[in-house]
């Protein structure tokens, strides 16, 4: 993962050499290895795993994996 950030709520994940910034919401489910997880887990540098749906033209995170 690139960055993150708190204020607006967004991760920007890295996928080939394309930078894709991402949505996180109150509903995304977060999870720290086997635990639940918080957005403060998420840091910048991380090796995630993140489910995303499309709306409304924007990709919004529905499962991030911490590794």
């Amino acid at each position: 993962m690139d960055s993150v950030d708190y204020s607006q709520g967004t991760i920007v994940v890295r996928r080939g050499g394309e930078r894709i910034t991402i949505a996180v919401v109150p509903s995304t489910q977060i999870y720290l290895h086997d635990s639940s997880g918080t957005f403060a887990d998420v840091r910048p540098g991380a090796q995630i795993d993140v489910f995303v749906s499309e709306i409304d033209g924007h990709l919004v995170a529905q499962i991030i994996h911490l590794k």
